[in-house]
């Protein structure tokens, strides 16, 4: 529809223009004029119209085929018709209406004109809308079912269907058990879903095996939605791919190596500072015991990390993930997320500094694991920073996405390394990260972090400049709530102290 909506009146075209071209003008419509059906067929063949509006006073025979003309050169032309009876009575009249948004009754005034074809032109906008959403859900690479709260399918997409190996048309209203009775999966996970309270933000993750041959696995993301009325309406089911797991024993090898060495060398300390303190082999000295004592237990708060980060990365990695969203604030959750993390190491002295949009609008998200993903990027410009560096954290908005940025002034890393910055266990090496504890899976729960809550992360490095990263996560679905920051500290601030 163009800005300008272009109205046809075809009849008595000048009785009614006279009452209804100022209204017309007012409200910035170009109006066209035709005297019968074949006047308006040659301009119906020239241009596309918006609204058509027909005086059947006229007695035209005409208009059936007018019609027709109108609906194909854009089938989202809405046909208003006038008549002076109370109901058309002609065949080709009750033909004609048939076909029409809305029969107004003559005689009328401007502002009857004026409403109905204002009515028009906003169902002519909400079909146009609705048919450029089924093209682009047409084309969508990912797959996607909607589900009402009856387990019957209102919408599915040719790539979903493409997904599962369903040859058939699944039609609208047609119950999830015979639409998807291919993939019991798919079926079963959906049901679980309808089953659960949908007044929250609930979204259920899980690995989809299809049984197509040479298919990959389906990552399956079931999401509630919300009808016009705001009740729950059911549920968006979107798929996309992902690649098989593949390399198990290279992965069991490569974890096993991981926890040995771990586990192996705290473990070892600890035991060797328990038995000098329990055997009395450094003396009785209580200031060296407890010095003893005192490592043996940041020996065991690294263990406890490392089984911390392994649970998390199991969890996230699991075929089936149910994860609670709310609309929340993102800079509350990145601002309380820096102040806890400065007490972590009283040894660098660094300084802490934020940039933020004055208002940011909410996120959807997981409120848990948003902490997690900016504790472990945090922590990450912590650990690898030089003495006396800076942590800076910004955000905005940025594309119709929250961009936030960490960064620090560390020690970098190696542009070879940074293919392998997000895979499971990879940790830096070299003489400068000799001393840094990790599990290496920080970074790999970050990641699936951010691609749970469809979002992006990329790393730019140097060596011995420093690391940034870049967060980016979709807004809050079809909620622009602006979050003033108050005591937050406006947009920008700085911090400094005994911090790690």
């Amino acid at each position: 529809m163009i800005d300008r909506p272009r109205v046809l009146i075809v009849g008595k075209s000048r009785d009614i223009c006279q009452k209804y071209r100022p209204v017309a003008v007012e409200g910035g419509l170009s109006v066209h004029m035709a005297e019968d059906g074949n006047s308006a067929f040659a301009m119906a063949a020239k241009e596309v119209f918006d609204l058509v509006v027909i005086d059947l006073s006229t007695g035209d025979r005409g208009f059936p085929g007018l019609i027709e003309r109108v609906t194909q050169s854009d089938p989202e032309t809405v046909v208003i018709l006038i008549s002076d009876i109370a109901g058309p009575q002609r065949p080709s009249d009750r033909t004609v209406s048939n076909e029409a948004f809305e029969c107004l009754r003559a005689p009328f005034n401007a502002e009857e004109l004026s409403s109905a074809i204002t009515r028009g032109l906003a169902r002519r906008r909400s079909a146009v809308r609705a048919r450029q959403l089924t093209a682009l859900f047409d084309s969508m690479a990912e797959g996607v079912f909607v589900v009402n709260r009856e387990s019957k399918v209102l919408l599915s997409n040719p790539a979903g269907l493409r997904m599962l190996g369903i040859n058939g048309p699944v039609q609208e209203g047609m119950r999830i058990e015979q639409a998807l009775g291919q993939q019991p999966g798919l079926a079963g996970a959906i049901r679980r879903a309808l089953s659960q309270d949908l007044s929250g933000f609930v979204s259920i993750t899980e690995e989809i095996d299809t049984g197509v041959s040479g298919a990959p696995l389906l990552m399956a993301t079931i999401t509630p939605f919300r009808d016009y009325r705001g009740e729950d309406g059911g549920i968006i089911c979107t798929l996309r791919g992902v690649a098989a797991r593949t390399g198990t024993e290279h992965v069991k090898s490569q974890f096993v190596s991981m926890v040995t060495h771990e586990l192996r060398a705290p473990l070892a300390a600890v035991e060797g500072y328990l038995t000098a303190y329990l055997t009395g082999a450094v003396g009785s000295d209580p200031k060296i015991n407890r010095q003893m004592l005192e490592r043996a237990r940041l020996r065991t708060h690294s263990l406890l990390d490392l089984v911390s980060d392994l649970l998390q990365y199991s969890r996230l990695d699991s075929r089936r993930v149910e994860r609670r969203r709310e609309l929340i604030n993102l800079a509350d959750v990145i601002v309380g997320t820096m102040e806890l993390m400065k007490t972590q190491d009283e040894s660098k002295e660094l300084k802490f500094r934020t940039h933020m949009e004055a208002t940011l609008p909410l996120i959807e998200a997981n409120r848990l694991e948003m902490e997690q993903l900016f504790t472990n990027l945090i922590s990450n410009a912590i650990k690898y920073n030089v003495k006396k560096g800076i942590v800076e954290i910004s955000a905005e908005v940025k594309e119709g996405m929250a961009e936030v940025r960490v960064s620090d002034t560390g020690i970098g890393i190696d542009q070879e390394d940074l293919p392998c910055i997000f895979d499971e266990f990879f940790r830096v090496s070299g003489p400068k990260t000799r001393y840094t504890t990790g599990t290496g899976l920080g970074l790999s729960i970050v990641k699936k972090i951010v691609d749970a809550h469809f979002g992006t992360i990329k790393v730019e490095s140097e060596v011995d400049k420093g690391t940034t990263f870049v967060v980016r996560l979709p807004l809050g679905a079809g909620r622009h709530e602006e979050v003033d920051r108050g005591g937050l500290g406006g947009s920008e601030s700085e911090t400094a102290g005994v911090c790690g």
